[in-house]
């Protein structure tokens, strides 16, 4: 197969990531100049980079691989079943969001003076909503095009000579191509979810077209779900096409099925010869409701009735219906409670899809204070302990942090002396900044790092400060670092009488 075309797609997809390299540009180049102060605008600047060098990546592979490769079942079908075009018109469609935001952006940005500061905090606010929509349509074309580079290099791997190397790549392989299915699953639910609540992806100018697009996105995702599991099953390349040809003539007999239950036949479309009367009569409809019968009270019934109606008492009849209704309305009310009660406590207990991580656990231990006659308190040092399900006791280690203020325990150190040390941080987190610390304890008379810890502060009097943490990456092995929640400063702090020594 000529492999031109999809070359050409895979430049026209990498656009979108030039277009997302340039944005990052733009909001790094304002932040330097000191024009917008948002940590917000950070993170999007740092999401928009990450994206177009994972989309810059991933064009330059596949266009190798397709190139040198031009006879590869995978490629011929990801062309038939349109695929790529797909994928082109969504990474269009991404593209023209981007410039958007840009244009937005570099207008805001210009700006300057106390109106300035108001626009800029008001961008921030406002199209930060926006950008985090469009983030879930670019980790689906992200995580589309690694897909498509695994399933590639499966089929070229297969074809190589039988080899221990070989074997462990494609086991590798195979297992990248399944942790991308469940990204793609997740995202695809996430999709229909806001579909069926009404609410778009993005919100702009051209919102028309995320509406357009969506059909064709889901279809394109599916196939390339069944792409992934087709590769994961086969074992030699013979078994791919088949493979491929199965998993979609699976779906097109069902989805045939389902059309011919919908629409039966009529007398004239089938054969005299072959119709039978029916043995018994058909059932109604389901969706045909039949008429109640009517209710006939015998003519004696009513005369007994009335008779003994005048007999009583009017007082009587008056407080025994008080009464019944009273009875019956306590009834009612108990059966709606003791009803209502057991819907909102399940026999099952309800599993939450993201379910915290059970096994760590870090506990906020007071050990020491520092307190300012002015700023109030300082810093406090707190405990947290790493516990693993492996361990038999379940204690691995303990962590020591300080809280408060730019100074930090001795456990967390910036990424330039954790180098100094030696230690490698490269597992972890392959992009760690000057704005990052590295968290590591220490065993006997060895470092060791065990993730990596961003720190963002905010300084201002009286209202106090705030320092938050969290660990990025945690250990490859599994154990994962849960910190506290962000600790506030308040006004409490400050509303202390100041001691002689500065200490309390």
């Amino acid at each position: 197969m000529d492999p031109v075309s999809l070359v050409t797609a895979v430049i026209t997809i990498g656009g979108v990531g030039i277009t997302a390299a340039r944005f990052a540009e733009i909001i790094y180049l304002a932040i330097n100049d000191a024009r917008m102060f948002d940590e917000d605008i950070d993170r999007i600047a740092l999401g928009f980079r990450t994206f177009a060098g994972v989309i810059q990546m991933t064009e330059r592979s596949l266009k190798r691989v397709s190139q040198d490769h031009s006879t590869s079942t995978v490629v011929d079908w990801i062309m038939k079943k349109g695929i790529a075009k797909n994928l082109v018109a969504v990474s269009h469609d991404i593209d023209s969001h981007i410039l958007l935001y840009t244009d937005r952006f570099e207008r805001v940005a210009q700006r300057r003076g106390l109106l300035a500061l108001g626009r800029k905090l008001w961008w921030s606010r406002v199209h930060k909503a926006d950008i985090d929509k469009l983030h879930p349509r670019m980790e689906s074309l992200k995580t589309s095009l690694s897909l498509v580079y695994d399933a590639i290099k499966v089929e070229i791997l297969l074809a190589l000579k039988d080899s221990p190397e070989v074997r462990a790549e494609i086991l590798e392989l195979k297992q990248a191509l399944k942790e991308r299915e469940e990204t793609i699953q997740i995202l695809l639910r996430q999709h229909l979810s806001h579909e069926r609540s009404g609410k778009g992806l993005v919100h702009g100018d051209a919102a028309g077209s995320v509406t357009s697009l969506a059909i064709e996105q889901i279809d394109a995702t599916r196939l390339l779900l069944k792409l992934g599991k087709s590769l994961r099953e086969a074992e030699t390349v013979a078994e791919i096409a088949p493979k491929l040809k199965q998993s979609t003539k699976r779906r097109r007999r069902a989805g045939t099925r389902r059309r011919e239950s919908r629409a039966p036949r009529t007398r004239a479309e089938v054969p005299q010869d072959v119709v039978t009367p029916p043995s018994r009569p058909p059932s109604p409809r389901p969706q045909v409701r039949r008429s109640r019968p009517e209710v006939v009270i015998p003519e004696s019934v009513l005369q007994r009735f009335e008779a003994n109606a005048v007999d009583e008492k009017s007082d009587h009849v008056t407080e025994v219906h008080r009464d019944s209704m009273a009875s019956a309305n306590s009834t009612l009310l108990t059966r709606t409670s003791s009803s209502s009660t057991a819907r909102t406590r399940p026999e099952t207990p309800i599993t939450p899809l993201t379910p915290a991580p059970a096994e760590s656990s870090f506990t906020d231990v007071r050990e020491s204070r520092n307190h300012h006659s002015l700023l109030g308190l300082e810093w406090e040092t707190i405990q947290g302990y790493v516990r693993a399900p492996s361990s038999a006791k379940g204690l691995l280690k303990s962590v020591t942090a300080q809280r408060f203020g730019t100074g930090l325990d001795e456990n967390f150190i910036t990424v330039h002396k954790a180098k100094e040390l030696g230690l490698d941080i490269s597992p972890l987190d392959p992009e760690a900044d000057g704005g990052k610390m590295v968290l590591q304890v220490t065993e006997g008379v060895r470092l060791q790092v065990i993730g990596t810890v961003e720190t963002t502060w905010s300084t201002s009097l009286p209202s106090g400060f705030k320092l938050m943490m969290w660990v990025l990456d945690g250990q490859p092995d599994g154990i994962s670092i849960v910190l506290g929640r962000p600790f506030e400063k308040r006004r409490r702090h400050y509303n202390r009488a100041p001691s002689l020594s500065g200490r309390s």
